[in-house]
């Protein structure tokens, strides 16, 4: 098979490789081993007060520092404390809730993905940074659904607005691949 419209190789460029030498293939199972890898570093049952626990609980506090400012903007009683922002409603920050799986997906997506070491580290940091902004939106937006719709917010959270990560994620990680196969002028 050549190449397809974005000059990706969908195929083997000569009969006799076999299937792993299939370039999806391995971007498929590169991205998998990455993904691997950084969901067990994520959810490893690291002892209390070790490293990895310190350092997700001090990002936990800082998802709910920006959260809370974030809906001071509309709402001057909210305020965070530790990984709480408190109010006219209540939320806690917890792992799940720190969109760190979509991090990790996004992470595995765009190192596993056949482009320069420079296009790579500009995904991730371009594509942590939107991801980051869109969960303070999302939490935000849960801040106000428990504020003034609360019957509706265990749906929004388990539901409709984590599929929303999930879609972001995906969009970034689209318009990356975009980015990174434009064309270029010399």
């Amino acid at each position: 098979m050549g190449a397809s419209a974005s000059g990706l190789v969908v195929g083997p460029r000569d009969p006799r490789e076999g299937r792993w030498q299939r370039p999806a293939l391995r971007y498929l199972l590169r991205a998998t081993a990455a993904m691997a890898v950084f969901y067990a570093i994520l959810y490893f049952p690291y002892p209390a007060g070790s490293l990895p626990v310190r350092a997700l609980s001090w990002y936990l506090r800082q998802v709910a520092a920006a959260s809370g400012a974030a809906i001071r903007l509309f709402d001057a009683t909210a305020q965070a404390r530790g990984d709480t922002v408190d109010g006219r409603f209540s939320l806690r920050i917890v792992l799940d809730c720190a969109a760190l799986d979509a991090h990790a997906l996004l992470a595995a997506a765009v190192l596993a993905f056949p482009a320069s070491r420079a296009q790579r580290a500009a995904g991730v940091l371009a594509g942590t940074l939107v991801v980051a902004l869109a969960n303070i939106l999302r939490i935000a937006i849960l801040y106000v659904v428990g504020v003034r719709w609360p019957a509706s917010f265990a749906v929004l959270h388990e539901d409709v607005l984590q599929l929303a990560i999930i879609l972001t994620t995906f969009l970034v990680f689209g318009g990356w691949i975009a980015w990174t196969r434009r064309p270029r002028v010399a």
